[in-house]
């Protein structure tokens, strides 16, 4: 699967997308560990914005998965994670369920770009992008990004397999993916 090392990546605005249990988080936790070994922890930033691995019913499929599942280094760089995010579709019993929590997610990882954009590092690694995105402003997220110079991260692209209640964060999750793919020099697509 990794067809790819840190180095071809250097200077790059990167974004990995996939559906769900694709192999995205490994490969960003691989190509982290890799920067790490090169001698770049000092100018790396990690924002994990994905809730810990969760299972559900439909066909034992996961969501999420944090970094540190892959990677023992993690102490040797910033790591600007929240304390909790949430997985709304999954864990919502109705429709205000899913817009409170998402809500949640919005203002908590909001509150880690912000100090990335206050001090920010040369290399920006963002694990599963797609949980701000689901009301957090994409410019916001754009902004962040623009302040790296080596950027790397992971975003959810697929038909997701439960219900939103119509609340409409899935269309909104893949219409900004779409777009943020827009900006990026590169896409790789597991």
């Amino acid at each position: 699967m990794n067809n790819y090392s840190f180095d071809q990546l250097i200077g790059k605005k990167v974004l990995i997308v996939g559906d769900l249990d694709s192999g995205k988080v490994k490969l960003l936790a691989s190509l982290l560990d890799e920067a790490i070994m090169q001698g770049f922890e000092r100018k790396i930033t990690l924002i994990d914005m994905a809730p810990m691995e969760i299972e559900f019913e439909i066909g034992e499929q996961k969501i999420g998965g944090l970094v540190e599942e892959y990677s023992n280094n993690l102490e040797r760089i910033r790591n600007l994670t929240p304390r909790r995010v949430y997985a709304p579709r999954i864990e919502a019993k109705e429709k205000k369920d899913v817009v409170k929590l998402s809500a949640r997610n919005a203002r908590n990882i909001g509150d880690q770009i912000r100090e990335f954009k206050v001090w920010p590092t040369k290399i920006l690694f963002i694990n599963d992008i797609t949980f701000y995105l689901h009301q957090g402003p994409l410019a916001i997220v754009q902004k962040a990004i623009g302040k790296s110079h080596t950027f790397i991260g992971t975003g959810y692209r697929g038909n997701f397999p439960v219900d939103d209640f119509d609340t409409g964060i899935s269309r909104t999750e893949k219409k900004l993916i779409d777009k943020l793919t827009t900006s990026m020099d590169d896409v790789i697509t597991l």
